[in-house]
């Protein structure tokens, strides 16, 4: 039986995984609008809304404090809906995309670190 030498399986496997392009996002600004609107519905499972709820979750927690800067004063269902609404709002070839930065994007514009740039 003929050994394969262990450079030219790795070669080829670096190779393979490069080829196959850039990887997709957990969820596109559609996706995340789309499903959103499902919420309440016999289609929407509570494994969609835990996923929803720790991407939104997530995604705001990566850019608070730096990003955005929570007040205090808005309770974390209305940030949702206020987020998504303002993806909804963003041009299709945008909500195309990765909507962790869209979700950031929107917290920022509403929620506004002050200007001092200390995180409240």
């Amino acid at each position: 039986m003929r050994k394969i030498p262990l450079f030219a399986i790795l070669s080829w496997s670096a190779s393979t995984c490069l080829a196959a392009g850039p990887i997709p996002p957990r969820l596109t600004g559609e996706q995340l609008v789309e499903r959103y609107g499902k919420t309440g519905t016999e289609l929407f499972t509570l494994r969609d809304q835990s996923y929803l709820d720790g991407y939104l979750a997530g995604a705001a927690d990566a850019g608070e404090g730096q990003a955005w800067c929570n007040t205090g004063k808005v309770q974390r269902g209305e940030i949702d809906s206020y987020v998504v609404g303002e993806i909804r709002d963003v041009r299709p070839e945008h909500r195309r995309g990765n909507a962790a930065p869209l979700v950031t994007s929107a917290l920022q514009r509403k929620f506004p670190c002050p200007s001092s740039g200390k995180a409240r």
